[in-house]
């Protein structure tokens, strides 16, 4: 899955910059066919004490959905796609 190689914590973590201060952890769900990130330090000592808008993080997993993929890799997964499917 292309996703799950090119969504790794590093690049979570330099995307997302300064809004997580200490390090990011993937986990994957096989069974879900998900990733779950963990984002240390990203909510200022907790969800009881951050003073963020969003104190849960829910603000943070819609920023991936803005993180650019290079078109490198975009053509790379159709080209894979159109030789496994013919």
């Amino acid at each position: 899955m292309w996703l799950k190689r090119f969504l790794t914590a590093e690049r979570v973590q330099q995307f997302l910059g300064e809004k997580v201060k200490g390090s990011v952890i993937r986990y994957e769900l096989p069974q879900l066919h998900a990733l779950h990130f963990v984002l240390e330090g990203a909510l200022g000592g907790g969800v009881t004490r951050s003073l963020a808008v969003d104190a849960h993080g829910k603000s943070l997993s819609y920023a991936l959905l803005a993180m650019p993929i290079p078109e490198q890799v975009l053509k790379s997964e159709k080209a894979h796609c159109a030789e496994k499917h013919g």
